[in-house]
């Protein structure tokens, strides 16, 4: 707020920001509260500044600090300070548009030093100045003679955190694969549905305990730990894995899914170091970093700064290593990506946990009532009934309430013939699990094709209440829309249960009741689908060659089923011609939140291409390359044989290609210049084209749907700085997803700067 007052105080928006709390005093000792605050500081400035461009430009940010990075390997060197670096680098990888740019201000570093700083221009976007000299970021490879240990002890005693997770496993596989019959201790959010991976690791001799901790609970670390000491007598090593991948953008950002991708790497990695500290003090500890914490990541400013925070920890460690890998194949946190998942043509049907059914519009109400063009079409709030019943029947210990995350529908399920549906879920390192719904035809061996994905998990929140009275009584009346007999969508008696609704300022009202003959229906679902898709889509609805359909729910938090008879508290975010992002809370008779829904995004369907049951997806683009895990477990061992500690960065097998920490994407090829006379609508068509690839693009064409991505966005918003001068920004990309929409978006920056 204080920041917001500022801002509007001012004659003017402001072409420069600074961010300078990392050169004040550190607050406190708890250096996991430090880095968070850093870090969310970072952002909320990021955020609030983006929103007010300059002339068409996103303003500069600067960032001051001490400590964050350390230049002779002897200076004092802050992990909670360390987390702003890999922010920095990761805001300008997503917006190379804007001048980006920490500096670290040592012994002897004056105001005139900054000046010259700022006056050589924005290249390096982290940078030391020392005492009048300027440092930039090296590397040197390691030499290796001949090992001087072991790599693994025989019956030696290891820790593993994160040890249900991919690379988890990897690693426990590999030591127990020694023939040392080694004790491993896994530390996991979830200890359940570990028996497979037990019984394959005493098979090879090991003895082995599973242990449920969130690491980032320090007396449940110290609780868990102490167990394992008595228990194995003693700890060989460490290895420090756990972890959770970043989801968004910086500018979309928020804030609390910011510190969860933080805590197991910053707060974790505080209560392991405070437990060994007091209970077995020179345990060396080996801790799984990123090639992101050096390069910054786009979609994942949160984990890039949650490993330069580990880097910096071990790196005032002794004993500790850190190690920055690139991508491991088939493993990993980059193997299991929505964005990777969202590329599959074939889906793979396999996973962890799966639960399987078979549907048709002759047994299933929910396709056979809910029609398009004549087609039975699964709606997408069927699938979201589908995944949170398999959650609550599939995972051990699931109970309500229940979080989605992240749902985003790709294809509909759709069809008048039986269809076998899986629904798969694939565990992550965090409390998560990953989800995808596939189907092929029930008859044959079809091709398996992929429909929605999502993250859920058990959800830690409290009922709340909301009084819609003031709602009605404030309220005008709207009239209720209803698909007219012959148009594109045809609803069965389920779907005619809106009754009344009131619009207002605020919020819209709606009524919403089941006929008596289907209530008792209710307590066979965890969500109703047509309840649930009347009562979130009344702001949509059918238009005159389509309909509204819902695209992504950033989120979904699920207390309880939904009764027959409920209110649905819809509050817009953004509305246009083609587009609807809503707010919705689903309220029973007592006034009680049942659901509550988050970032509901909508958008407008042809029904044609709706409804048509096409084939799979075009050929998938070549994996991408990266570590094997057979490579990676070799470099690992080398590594301890060597005894090598501090920080080490793992170069990806081709430097050429991305990895999961990208580099600024490489310019789009040049396409023909886009005449400046041209309207703007028609060079940005010229621009998506070239970026794209492709020529099919409309006024309503959808970035997401031709093929666009964050790494596509980059490109697309380099071209419009480079074409328009004006800096949009990546996030605009998709707040504006449309053809249209983003032109609209770009005249009205282009209005301002000209006014400016």
């Amino acid at each position: 707020d204080d920041l917001d007052a500022v801002l509007a105080e001012l004659p003017g928006a402001p072409e420069v920001v600074v961010h300078a709390l990392g050169m004040a005093p550190e607050n406190g000792p708890d250096v996991a509260a430090e880095a968070e605050r850093m870090f969310r500081t970072l952002l909320d400035l990021v955020q609030r500044a983006g929103s007010r461009p300059v002339g068409g430009r996103l303003p500069a940010v600067l960032v001051l600090t001490t400590g964050a990075v350390d230049v002779s390997g002897g200076e004092p060197l802050s992990p909670a300070r360390a987390v702003l670096s890999a922010q920095l680098r990761s805001l300008a990888v997503e917006s190379p548009g804007q001048r980006c740019r920490l500096v670290d201000c040592g012994p002897g570093t004056g105001v005139d030093d900054l000046v010259r700083e700022l006056s050589a221009g924005w290249s390096d976007p982290v940078v030391a100045r020392r005492r009048g000299r300027r440092w930039t970021p090296g590397s040197r490879p390691l030499r290796f003679d001949q090992p001087t240990a072991e790599p693994v002890r025989p019956a030696g005693a290891y820790v593993i955190t994160g040890g249900l997770g991919g690379l988890g496993s990897v690693l426990a596989r590999a030591i127990a694969g020694t023939g040392g019959r080694p004790k491993l201790a896994l530390l996991s959010r979830r200890a359940d549905s570990a028996d497979g991976l037990r019984a394959e690791l005493e098979a090879q001799g090991a003895e082995v305990r599973v242990i449920a901790c969130d690491l980032a609970d320090r007396a449940r670390t110290d609780e868990a730990l102490d167990s394992v000491l008595d228990r194995f007598g003693g700890i060989t090593a460490v290895f420090h894995l756990a972890g959770v991948p970043g989801r968004q953008l910086m500018p979309v950002l928020d804030a609390a899914d910011a510190a969860a991708v933080l805590r197991p790497k910053v707060a974790g990695t505080a209560a392991l170091a405070h437990w060994l500290d007091r209970r077995a003090p020179g345990t060396p500890v080996v801790c799984f970093s990123s090639r992101a914490a050096l390069t910054g990541m786009i979609g994942g400013a949160d984990y890039a700064a949650a490993n330069a925070f580990l880097d910096a920890f071990a790196a005032v460690r002794p004993g500790w290593l850190s190690i920055n890998w690139p991508v491991w194949t088939e493993v990993g946190m980059a193997a299991g990506t929505r964005l990777d998942a969202a590329r599959r043509p074939a889906a793979d049907p396999a996973g962890d946990l799966v639960e399987e059914t078979t549907l048709a519009a002759s047994t299933c109400w929910a396709m056979d009532e809910h029609r398009v063009r004549g087609v039975a079409v699964l709606p997408g709030t069927a699938v979201v009934d589908l995944v949170i019943g398999a959650f609550l029947r599939t995972v051990p210990g699931a109970v309500a309430p229940v979080v989605l995350r992240d749902v985003v529908f790709q294809h509909p399920i759709s069809g008048n013939q039986p269809r076998r549906v899986r629904v798969v879920f694939d565990r992550s390192d965090g409390p998560e699990w990953r989800v995808r719904v596939v189907s092929r035809p029930a008859e044959g061996d079809g091709e398996w094709r992929q429909h929605a994905v999502c993250a859920v998990a058990h959800a830690d929140v409290t009922g709340r209440t909301v009084d819609v009275e003031p709602l009605r009584r404030t309220g005008t009346e709207k009239p209720v829309r209803r698909a007219r007999p012959g148009g594109v969508l045809a609803f069965g008696p389920r779907w005619h249960n809106v009754g009344r609704a009131w619009e207002s300022a605020e919020a819209t009202l709606v009524e919403v009741e089941l006929h008596p003959p289907y209530a008792a229906e209710t307590t066979d679902h965890a969500v109703h689908p047509a309840l649930l898709d009347t009562a979130t889509g009344f702001l949509g609805g059918p238009t005159d060659d389509g309909f509204f359909a819902p695209f992504a729910y950033r989120t979904l938090t699920w207390l309880r089923p939904l009764p027959a008879r409920l209110h649905s508290v819809l509050r817009p975010r953004q509305r246009s011609a083609d587009s609807v992002v809503v707010d919705v809370d689903l309220v029973d008779p007592q006034g009680e939140v049942v659901v509550a829904v988050e970032g509901l995004t909508m958008r407008r369907t042809d029904a044609r291409s709706f409804a048509a049951d096409g084939g799979p997806d075009t050929k998938a683009p070549s994996p991408r390359p990266g570590l094997t895990p057979r490579d990676g477990i070799r470099l690992l061992f080398e590594l301890l044989g060597h005894r090598v500690r501090g920080q080490v960065a793992v170069a990806p097998p081709d430097a050429g290609e991305p990895t999961e920490s990208p580099a600024p994407p490489a310019p789009a090829p040049a396409g023909p210049e886009v005449p400046p006379d041209m309207p703007v609508g028609d060079r940005l068509r010229a621009l998506w084209c070239e970026v794209l690839g492709r020529t099919d693009v409309t006024a309503d064409s959808d970035f997401v749907d031709l093929g666009g991505d964050s790494l596509v966005a980059v490109a697309l918003t380099g071209r419009i700085r480079d074409s328009f001068g004006v800096e949009l920004g990546i996030g605009a990309v998709f707040e504006f997803p449309t053809l249209a929409e983003l032109t609209d978006a770009l005249v009205a920056q282009l209005d301002e700067q000209e006014r400016t």
